[in-house]
């Protein structure tokens, strides 16, 4: 499958554990099967994405492209392109900011709202921006497009994700910067 900007995501379907392969088109009775085998990370095919440029393939852990709407959630990339910051569109902190709107339809206004109270990561990988793309991790080359004009996210290693469904007790206010407000 390939984006609209020529990034190529290769064979999307998942392998299960037992060998049988699912298509993209099968996604929806992955239910079924969770529902019957408890199913870890691992026993799951990992995404692969090959850089258009360079032709790395960029491993994640992850069966496909994280749906944004689906899953009710924001995603940014950092500047460097390489880490993933994930939140709830129904986090208190995240609606204070912006209203009760989700994160692919904000516009200009808000998303700079959100940026300004967005703390860099923390690994130095620059700030959180909604004009980041996700980027080839050996040579930097655009290889997923930014929310706003992509709805599938790419979950790097090492990422932020503060969706509190699975991680409880997190929440975007621990990317804020300490105020909570924008710097003046």
């Amino acid at each position: 499958m390939k984006t609209a900007t020529g990034c190529d995501y290769g064979d999307t379907g998942s392998q299960l554990a037992n060998g049988s392969r699912l298509r993209n088109d099968d996604h929806f009775r992955v239910a079924f099967v969770f529902a019957t085998k408890e199913m870890k990370r691992e026993d799951i095919k990992p995404l692969v994405v090959k850089c258009p440029k360079c032709g790395f393939e960029n491993a994640f852990n992850q069966p496909y492209g994280y749906h944004t709407g689906f899953g009710n959630q924001g995603f940014l990339y950092n500047e460097a392109g390489n880490r993933t910051l994930i939140w709830s569109s129904f986090d208190p902190d995240y609606i204070a900011v912006v209203g009760n709107k989700h994160p692919w339809t904000l516009g200009e206004e808000s998303q700079r709202r959100l940026e300004a109270i967005l703390q860099p990561d923390p690994s130095g990988g620059g700030k959180w921006l909604f004009s980041n793309p996700a980027r080839c991790l050996k040579c930097r080359n655009p290889i997923a497009e930014p929310i706003g004009t992509n709805v599938y996210y790419l979950e790097y290693d090492g990422s932020l994700n503060l969706d509190p469904l699975g991680n409880p007790g997190r929440g975007l206010k621990d990317a804020m910067n300490v105020s909570g407000k924008p710097p003046l």
